[in-house]
């Protein structure tokens, strides 16, 4: 189980507070391509951090909700319907 929720507040500028569509943005190391809805990560996306985390499914409203979190390639967790979960395996 992570620690702290990941969030998509490192992908989401100012300037792009509003912004709906398709994009791919890329911070520093980190990078993000997905679906945006108000400027906020929503609908298929993956995330890739510079630390080994990945987050790859569904986003609502710029939170993990239907997704796998996998840190250097190891499934970390799940999210279901935005509530952070153990992997099926550990289930």
């Amino acid at each position: 189980m992570l620690q702290t929720e990941p969030t998509a507040r490192s992908f989401c500028s100012t300037s792009a507070k509003d912004f709906s569509g398709s994009a791919s943005q890329r911070l520093d190391a980190d990078a993000y391509e997905g679906e945006f809805k108000n400027g906020q990560p929503h609908g298929k996306t993956t995330a890739r951090m510079e630390n080994g985390m990945t987050i790859d499914g569904e986003w609502k409203e710029g939170k993990p909700w239907n997704c796998e979190v996998a840190v250097n390639g190891k499934i970390a967790c799940v999210f279901k319907d935005g509530k952070q979960a153990k992997p099926p395996a550990e289930a």
